[in-house]
């Protein structure tokens, strides 16, 4: 077997029916694992009527558990050589998709990231915890157009080459899955990033596709549109970077692998610190979480590139708000000022190399021109 593919389903029976045809019209040697988290809608019924119909779906049924621990159900009944992990609200992008797939299979590498797109279903972008240009900037980002082999620690320790935390833009090796005993854990939010940081820790070689392979729906009643999620990611986040940080001080690390994990949680910090500006009122108790994970770890608080602007961010996200805003006002103007500087220095250069009396007469014309103009008293 090829290709495992995990869908855990949880009430989203409006959309199951598209989900599952798009993973069943694959033409590659695939089996799709689909695990019932509990539902109380008609998606079982859903489910079974394509397990009787298909051979390459198999069905599991567990109590309500949360997305992470049906995945690991699904891990465990899993034969495929490589995994991938769906949303049972999304769909596969069939073409490019397979194309992804015989490239991840031809390089045998550990694990494989693509491009993927959006889509809103029914609801506006104000109730996302992100806006627009944030997610079309999340999805493609400039090292897609890399598309080849690379060694994943060295590539993900430079600067701006961290990878998302989207298990569905990914295909894993299952063999490093069983080998390192990596799980998911039984936490709500983020558990996308505990998985991956670990996969990462213990792989070698990364494929980066082109391919957008994939489309995630953004609906009503999901997680990821709760009125609390926001406050929910932030208190996550720490809880990830505690669970990191206790991997980061095993001994059995290399150097890579610890300059990786330092880069990622200081990553999660960051990110916990700039979302929780959202919060407003319950923003002091997430700030006292940052506050309480420096104080323990005190050799990430020192790793911070820029200590000054992390605290500004943390302790006054205005000012913090107001220095971005300079600083890219800064770049934009940068580059035509220095254009029309380097401009008339050639000129001031050109001028004095001329003859003396070509010199006196250049000088006359540009104080004619400079007197229409009015440029000249």
């Amino acid at each position: 077997m090829d290709l495992s593919i995990i869908i855990p389903v949880y009430n989203t029976e409006k959309y199951l029916v598209d989900c599952i045809n798009s993973a069943v019209s694959l033409d590659i040697n695939k089996e799709i694992i689909i695990i019932n988290d509990g539902s109380t809608d008609n998606g079982e019924k859903i489910i079974l009527d394509y397990a009787n119909k298909y051979s390459c779906v198999k069905f599991f049924s567990i109590q309500n558990s949360g997305a992470g621990l049906a995945r690991n159900v699904g891990l465990k009944h899993a034969t495929g050589d490589y995994i991938f992990f769906m949303d049972s609200d999304d769909l596969i992008k069939k073409s490019e998709f397979e194309i992804a797939f015989k490239k991840t299979l031809t390089e045998q590498v550990d694990i494989s990231f693509f491009k993927a797109d959006f889509f809103l279903d029914n609801i506006p972008y104000k109730n996302l915890a992100h806006d627009k240009k944030h997610l079309e900037r999340y999805f493609n980002k400039e090292y897609y157009k890399i598309a080849t082999r690379v060694n994943i620690l060295e590539f993900a320790n430079a600067p701006k080459h961290h990878l998302n935390y989207t298990l569905w833009q990914y295909f894993f090796k299952k063999e490093i899955i069983d080998t390192n005993k990596i799980i998911f854990d039984n936490v709500r939010v983020h558990e996308d990033d505990l998985f991956i940081t670990r996969f990462q820790l213990y792989s070698k070689y990364l494929l980066l596709l082109n391919n957008v392979c994939y489309s995630r729906r953004f609906r009503k009643n999901s997680l990821t549109t709760e009125p609390n999620y926001l406050f929910e990611s932030c208190k996550a986040l720490l809880v990830v970077s505690n669970k990191l940080t206790l991997l980061y001080k095993k001994s059995e690390l290399n150097d890579l692998q610890k300059t990786f994990l330092m880069q990622t949680i200081k990553l999660e910090i960051f990110r916990c610190v700039d979302s929780s500006k959202k919060l407003k009122a319950r923003r002091p108790d997430i700030i006292r979480g940052v506050d309480s994970f420096l104080s323990e770890n005190k050799n990430f608080e020192n790793s911070f590139e820029n200590k000054f602007l992390f605290y500004l961010n943390l302790k006054h996200p205005v000012l913090y708000t107001l220095y971005c805003k300079c600083n890219s006002l800064y770049w934009i103007i940068r580059k035509p000022i220095k254009f029309v500087f380097k401009k008339i220095k050639r000129v001031i250069k050109f001028t004095l190399k001329l003859p003396r009396r070509t010199f006196k007469f250049t000088k006359r014309i540009i104080k004619r021109v400079l007197l229409k103009l009015r440029l000249w008293k």
